[in-house]
């Protein structure tokens, strides 16, 4: 911690000291997906043979392959007696040649230890290879791995086999790390200030270092490093060698001259202290530089018009909206006007500054300064005036009628419509569902009027004898016009298409208060833009049977075919997809029980949708969640194709809101997947894997924690192919309750 104090997260993982615990817990590593990894457990090669066989060492190599796949550094101590790594006495007294495992892992970077000279200044004088009367720096050929291919030009002939230490840094005791004591089980008689040393105290140095040269990356645009023994040794091998580490050339590491003249540290790479010590700052830079080449450029979606045809405040406290916006860049600050339209007084024009990767939220309440004793409904349009595109979502917190206490967020429309598919308004008004839907138009012309229609699919109209009723509105320049299917008696679920003879941006509030399976009475309300479209397939990365959550797939025809769907479910483990066959009607919906559907299988789930006609298809859920058994509705409109990036803007993350993020692979093709969590001026980002047709459900909790103060926005990126990834959260803000889910910005 004091090698890097604005840490995001420092964990500790412990076990009980036997092999099989110790390979459950770096599979819980992995599994949480620590960036940096820093272990000082270790035992010679040939003790762990003897005790488990190769096989276990086989084991540790699959976990460490896996680390290295999805992005993540593993450095390891190298050992305490020299070339001698199974002297222990007194458990052992064996002092031929061995090596440490895991630092002699092929996908681990282990290190070495040196002793550090400092000056009169307490400036670098010099190093020599660890070899005191505290121990010596660990060191050798591994018995069992073959060097890999990064090693190829370091060791002494094309048959040797793995060499360690890669890398080195300062282990004597004698310029010990002062570490601050209190446990007399930690070898301190006394609380104070004490110096340790050994390659354990040297292996978390460098996991610091990787950290510290993470963020610089990430600030910069890039990726963390990863694995990083194959740059090393590529930095090694070029012209930048002797700036960016510390070659030492003098001393051994023959514990006790037990194995005299084998290791000496020489010019270059050797087998007492690896390629050396680290030039920080050289280094960093280089690393950087290699670990980006040939990747493809972080990227983030932005526009820079948003428009929320939504929005509402005041009511004596019953309504509190906010616009969050995203700027992704990492150099150039983006200066916004939002401009705030009302149905009948002027527009209101308010101007910010979103600085380079970060989050800025608007507290529209607040900045309007109305009268909160009166509701003001209003639309909004977002407009980068100077500076690079960003990312706005609408969050929104109310109690609608004194009913449902709730809130919903919104992803803002980059581009105005002239025609907008939901499947499912609901309007229900009966014992068991009291349900509200509105259709909310922003016209965003300065001088035309908006001619626009509303159709009401009821699954009983749509032929030439009985066509769906429609609703005609005319909404203003700059203004916001409201539609709704009560106004026609229509009190059901139904579909809806809006179609305008000029471009308009549309959202369909819901807001719902009823008695479903498995959840019970359930209160919550979602707001979504309506889809361009119909389309002949629809993604949803996200899925839920789990305890108190009821979930149904709303599928709409608008047209005279009907259509034969087909609902294919992906899970995260080795299940099998399962796919169920459904048709809907022409000019009609038909809703899926996704917990019946999914009986008996994972909870956690995507779904890949596919029809021979094309249709709409979105995802209601309901759900009691958490131990605050909070109520809440999400409903979201499927990805109608997969692409290669997506954008947040909104995360928070507390002790009462939680934030996931979930990613489907929809292809026949394993994908790394990067996600990157902007919030308070610092950057921290998380490598995975993702296999075909398969999904993955992250906590950003366990990441953003303790990430400032929780505010975070967030991209997710494919770095080859392409995914589906959406953002669900679930909040307990003040006296409101519920989650929101979108699917995140592309661009498209």
């Amino acid at each position: 911690m004091g090698m890097a104090p604005n840490l995001n997260q420092l964990r500790v993982y412990e076990a009980t000291n036997t092999f099989p615990d110790l390979l459950d817990q770096y599979a819980r590593i992995i599994a949480d997906n620590v960036p940096v990894v820093s272990t000082s457990w270790g035992l010679c090669e040939s003790g762990v043979i003897a005790s488990m066989g190769q096989s276990y060492l086989d084991a540790e190599n699959n976990l460490f392959m896996l680390a290295a796949a999805q992005g993540q550094t593993i450095v390891a101590a190298s050992g305490d007696s020299g070339s001698s790594d199974c002297y222990n006495p007194p458990y052992s007294t064996d002092t031929s040649l061995a090596v440490d495992d895991p630092a002699s892992q092929p996908y681990v970077t282990g290190v070495g230890g040196t002793s550090l000279s400092v000056n009169s200044s307490n400036g670098y004088a010099g190093e020599m290879a660890w070899n005191d009367t505290y121990g010596a720096g660990g060191g050798g050929i591994s018995s069992y791995w073959q060097h890999p291919t990064w090693q190829a030009g370091f060791v002494a002939a094309t048959n040797a086999n793995r060499q360690v230490p890669d890398v080195a840094l300062n282990a004597t005791p004698n310029q010990g790390y002062l570490i601050y004591c209190s446990v007399v089980a930690s070898q301190c008689d006394q609380p104070g200030w004490y110096g340790f040393g050994g390659t354990s105290a040297a292996a978390p140095m460098w996991a610091t270092f990787i950290a510290l040269t993470n963020e610089q990356s990430v600030k910069n645009g890039g990726y963390n490093l990863g694995f990083i023994n194959p740059y090393l040794y590529q930095i090694a091998s070029g012209s930048n060698y002797n700036n960016d580490f510390h070659d030492v050339t003098v001393g051994n590491n023959t514990l006790n001259n037990y194995s005299p003249g084998n290791f000496p540290a020489i010019t270059g790479y050797d087998m007492a202290t690896g390629l050396g010590s680290l030039n920080a700052a050289n280094l960093a830079n280089d690393l950087v530089a290699a670990a980006n080449a040939g990747k493809n450029a972080r990227q983030a979606p932005t526009s820079k018009t948003w428009y929320f045809a939504e929005g509402s405040v005041g009511g004596a406290g019953a309504f509190q909206e906010f616009i969050t916006l995203q700027n992704p860049s990492t150099t150039t600050a983006s200066l916004v006007n939002i401009t705030y339209l009302f149905t009948n007084m002027p527009s209101r024009v308010k101007s910010y500054t979103v600085s380079p990767s970060s989050r800025f939220t608007v507290n529209v309440n607040g900045e309007l300064g109305l009268d909160s004793r009166t509701q003001y409904a209003i639309s909004t349009i977002v407009q980068v005036t100077s500076g690079p595109g960003i990312v706005a979502e609408r969050p929104m917190y109310f109690n609608y009628r004194g009913i449902i206490s709730s809130g919903t967020d919104v992803l803002g429309a980059s581009n105005p419509g002239t025609s907008y598919y939901f499947p499912l308004a609901d309007t229900n008004q009966n014992s068991s569902d009291l349900s509200w839907t509105y259709i909310s138009i922003l016209n965003p012309s300065t001088t035309n009027t908006a001619n626009v229609t509303l159709t009401y699919y009821d699954g009983s109209c749509g032929a030439a004898s009985n066509p769906c009723k429609t609703q005609q509105i005319s909404v203003g320049a700059l203004m916001r016009g409201t539609g709704t299917p009560t106004a026609l008696g229509l009190l059901k679920k139904v579909a809806v298409s809006v179609t305008s003879d000029q471009p308009i941006v549309v959202e369909r509030p819901m807001y719902v208060k009823a008695t479903v399976p498995n959840s019970g009475l359930t209160t919550g309300a979602a707001s979504q833009v309506g889809a361009v479209t119909p389309g002949t397939t629809w993604d949803f990365a996200q899925g839920n049977t789990g305890s108190k959550y009821q979930q149904y797939y709303v599928v709409a025809n608008y047209s005279a075919t009907p259509a034969n769907v087909a609902v294919k479910l992906t899970y995260s483990d080795s299940t099998a997809p399962y796919t169920a066959n459904v048709q809907v009607p022409a000019y009609g919906q038909s809703t899926v029980d996704v917990n019946s559907l999914n009986a008996g299988k994972p909870a956690i789930f995507g779904a890949e949708i596919s029809s021979d006609v094309p249709v709409v298809v979105d995802r209601e859920q309901f759900f009691h969640y958490g131990s605050a058994n909070e109520s809440g509705l999400t409903d979201v409109i499927g990805a109608p194709q997969a692409q290669g990036v997506y954008s947040f803007a909104e995360g928070f993350v507390t002790s009462s809101f939680s934030e996931y993020v979930s990613v489907q692979n929809p292809t026949d093709t394993d994908e790394t997947v990067v996600i990157t969590y902007f919030g308070d001026n610092r950057v921290f980002q998380q490598q995975f894997v993702v296999k075909a047709h398969k999904v993955i459900l992250v906590n950003a909790g366990d990441t953003i924690l303790p990430f400032g103060s929780g505010v975070n926005s967030s991209t997710v990126q494919a770095m080859s192919g392409t995914i589906v990834a959406e953002r669900v959260m679930y909040f307990g803000y003040h006296d409101k309750n519920g989650g929101t889910d979108i699917v995140g910005y592309t661009g498209n």
